[in-house]
C-alpha cells in the first residue's frame, strides 16, 4: 500500500426487519407493545380454550383498519392485501377470501367485539407464542 492509496472496505448492508413486538397477559389490561405499556379494554381473555382480544386494539396494533357494520353485527379488518370477515355470535370466519371454522365464534364484551386472536394475528403474518406457564401470549409481526 503506496503512501497516500486510499484503502476501500465493502461494509454489507444488513436490512432492518421493522417489526411490532405484542406482549398480552390473560386478564391484565397492561400489554407491552415494543416494549411500551399500554392499557386495553377489556383485558385479554381464554373462552372454549382461545385466546380473544378486543379487535380494534389487536388491528389497530398492526396497522390494519377496522369496519363495523351494525346491521349485521359483522366486522371487517382490512391490512393490505388481506380482508378478514367476522360476525359477531357466527363461528365461522371469511379469510382472504376463504371459508374457516373458529374454534369460538366472536362476541361482545363491554361494548367491544372479542376476536380469536390467534386467528387474527397467523392471518396477518404474526408469530403467536403461548407460555402456558405464565399465561403469556408474544406475536412478533413484520411490518410492511
Amino acid at each position: 500500500n503506496a503512501a497516500g492509496a486510499v484503502t476501500i472496505v465493502k461494509v454489507p448492508v444488513v436490512p432492518v426487519v421493522a417489526r411490532r413486538v405484542v406482549v398480552l397477559t390473560i386478564g391484565s389490561d397492561i400489554v407491552m407493545v415494543d416494549g411500551h405499556a399500554t392499557k386495553v379494554d377489556p383485558a385479554p381473555e381464554i373462552v372454549a380454550g382461545r385466546t380473544f382480544v378486543p379487535i380494534r386494539f389487536i388491528a389497530e396494533t398492526f396497522g390494519s383498519t377496522v369496519m363495523w357494520l351494525p346491521e349485521t353485527r359483522g366486522i371487517t379488518i382490512t391490512l393490505g392485501s388481506t380482508i378478514i370477515m367476522l360476525q359477531i355470535g357466527n363461528a365461522t370466519a371469511v379469510i382472504k377470501g376463504d371459508i374457516t371454522a373458529l374454534d369460538a365464534a366472536p362476541y361482545i364484551k363491554n361494548s367491544r367485539s372479542m376476536v380469536p386472536l390467534r386467528v387474527i394475528s397467523e392471518s396477518f403474518g404474526s408469530d403467536v407464542a403461548w407460555n402456558a406457564a405464565k399465561h403469556v401470549i408474544t406475536i412478533t409481526h413484520l411490518l410492511p
